[in-house]
């Protein structure tokens, strides 16, 4: 008969290999970007006077910094923008290439109506480099600047994920004990 405690390291030691042989997955991370755009000019000299200026604005974004993704609604939420949005939000990524916008005519296209894009060409490390467009409702054409700044952080990683970590290890001390006291 099998003793408990080796059924149970058994049952350890095929847990593990199973998780080092499993193919390696990139985990989601959770991004909040905070910008500011400002000294907008006019993409048409007939257009009305820019409206708005500065345009500032936060959104939350989740993604797999090595996947691609194009016109993708899930995984951004839109905290705050002090000009109107007339579709939900979307993004486009690939290898360092961020571009979100409203998703009515893709992310890439401005088209009438109250729409805007963002782009940043190295995300999330530098936001010196950078686009942002606009349009309203009574405009045909956007408002365009390269002058964009603010901020990208990581969201920490859940409070739950740490307490998985911590009852593992407790687990862990908790059978290297009994096996010290035998």
């Amino acid at each position: 008969m099998i003793k408990k405690a080796s059924l149970m390291g058994m049952v350890v030691v095929l847990a593990l290999a199973v998780f080092m042989l499993a193919p390696a997955k990139a985990a989601l991370v959770t991004y909040d970007v905070t910008f500011t755009a400002q000294h907008f000019s006019k993409a048409y000299e007939e257009m009305p006077s820019v409206p708005t200026d500065p345009v500032t604005g936060e959104f939350t974004i989740t993604l797999d910094p090595t996947q691609t993704y194009l016109n993708e609604t899930a995984g951004i939420t839109l905290k705050s923008l002090n000009i109107d949005l007339g579709s939900p939000l979307a993004f486009n990524y690939g290898g360092t290439q961020l571009a979100v916008g409203g998703s009515a005519w893709g992310v890439d296209t401005i088209q009438g109506g109250p729409d805007f894009y963002f782009y940043q060409y190295n995300f999330p490390n530098n936001f010196s480099s950078g686009l942002f467009a606009y349009s309203t409702s009574d405009s045909n054409g956007a408002y365009i600047t390269q002058e964009v700044s603010g901020t990208v952080t990581v969201v920490p990683l859940p409070p739950a994920g740490l307490l998985l970590g911590s009852g593992l290890l407790g687990l862990g001390a908790v059978g290297w004990r009994r096996r010290q006291v035998k």
